[in-house]
This record gives C-alpha cells, sequence and structure tokens, in this order.
C-alpha cells in the first residue's frame, strides 16, 4: 500500500540522508560501537548538509520549516540501516521545542546556531536511578543561589550525555508543593565536556546500552551543580 504521508520534498530530503548515511556513518559505525561513542566530525557534517535544526528559524541556521515529516524521515531511514546510535532525533525531535519554546531572546541566540550546525549537542536528563522516567517522582532538587541555580541529584540513562554541550535538566524547584510542582533547567554542566560556564562536583557513569552501544549514553551520580540563572527556564 503507497504510503501518502510525505510530499516530493520528503522524497528528496530522504534520498539526500540516504546517501549521508552511506557515506558518513556506514563505513565507521562499527568503530563508534566498539568505542561506545560516535564521532563528533559526523555532527558537523550533518549540520553542514541540513540535518539539524529543521524547524529551527533561518535566522539561526535552521531549516525554518516547522514539519515533523522531516524528522520521521530521519528516523526511519536511522532506524532501517540499525543506525540508532546516532542521536539525531533526540536533538530534533526532542529538545528543539524546549530551545524553540521555552528559551528566551538571549538564549536562543547563543545556542541555536551551534545547535543547527553541529557545533552543540544536546541531551535531556530525566531519568533518575529508582525512579525510572517518572516526572512526578523525580529526586533532583534546583535551588536558587545568588545568580545560579544549584542542582542536586543523580540522573541516569542520558543519550548523547558523553558528548552533549547542552542538557535539560528536570529537577524539582519547590518540592513543598507537591508532586506537580517541578521544572526545567538548561545547564552545560551535564557531562565534563561541556561549557566551563558551569560548574560540577559530580562523577559521570557511562554504562553501556546494547544494541545501540554507539549511543553516547551516561548518568550522573549523587553529587551538585551550578548553572548561571541565565541559562535556566522555567515551564
Amino acid at each position: 500500500m503507497e504510503r501518502t504521508l510525505f510530499e516530493p520534498e520528503h522524497d528528496l530530503f530522504r534520498e539526500s540522508y540516504r546517501k549521508f548515511l552511506d557515506q558518513h556513518v556506514a563505513p565507521h559505525h562499527a568503530e563508534w560501537e566498539q568505542a561506545g561513542v560516535v564521532d563528533r566530525q559526523l555532527w558537523l557534517e550533518a549540520g553542514k548538509q541540513g540535518f539539524l535544526g529543521m524547524a529551527v528559524p533561518e535566522e539561526f541556521g535552521g531549516g525554518g520549516v516547522k514539519d515533523f515529516r522531516y524528522n520521521a524521515v530521519i528516523t526511519e531511514e536511522t532506524t532501517k540501516g540499525q543506525y540508532s546510535g546516532l542521536g539525531f532525533s533526540l536533538h530534533n525531535d526532542v529538545i528543539a521545542p524546549y530551545l524553540l519554546e521555552l528559551a528566551n531572546d538571549e538564549q536562543k541566540q547563543r545556542w541555536l546556531p551551534g545547535f543547527c550546525s553541529g557545533e552543540i549537542i544536546t541531551a535531556i536528563a530525566m531519568t533518575e536511578p529508582g525512579t525510572g522516567s517518572d516526572l512526578q517522582g523525580i529526586k533532583t532538587r534546583a535551588v536558587k543561589d545568588g545568580d545560579d541555580w544549584v542542582i542536586n541529584g543523580a540522573k541516569t540513562f542520558i543519550t548523547n550525555g558523553i558528548n552533549s554541550d547542552i542538557v535539560i535538566v528536570v529537577a524539582q524547584t519547590d518540592p513543598d508543593k507537591g508532586r506537580w510542582a517541578s521544572h526545567c533547567s538548561s545547564s552545560s554542566a551535564a557531562c565534563p565536556a561541556s561549557s566551563a560556564a558551569a560548574t560540577s562536583t559530580r562523577s559521570v557513569s557511562r554504562p553501556r546500552t546494547p544494541p545501540s552501544s554507539a549511543s553516547p549514553t551516561c548518568g550522573f551520580r549523587p553529587g551538585t551543580c551550578s548553572a548561571p540563572r541565565a541559562w535556566a527556564s522555567s515551564t
């Protein structure tokens, strides 16, 4: 049965992405799986060819088209090639809406150009040991301290975590208000490879996550970090 979801422009996009996978992923994927991490150069090439930030406005270097079908093409073709450790779908499907809808103008100017070029790799820290992905049961705290947010807690199974420059960290800001009081803050302190603009005293664990062992997943052991208030966005 012929699908009617996609238009000719999506078919052209699919053809381009397939060629990208054949040329830049297939020859190296076994090596990345062995290493447990994807080469950051791949992200730069993906950004150069327009496979990152398709929904981001053109003024920030994105495609300027809010059309989920482009993300669907990337997910389909990546899965078809069994390259599920690349992390592009998380970047485009999950993180982009946070930055587009919640970031202020200064944050967008700071992050979105690199988001689209592949110079900034993103991740999200939701899952916690003993809690899973039940966001109403999270224990991680975020408390204001002068101009910073001090984040204290543990996270696990953070896709793109090892490579990440920016991580969306989900934390409780006022647990006294009950399970429905939560806060999302953006912090570059998620992994040691991230910006020195935030400081971290936590250590990082790096579990293998088959079958996507090329996916640079990490976890944060209990500890604290601080991120500038300018890096936080409330939901």
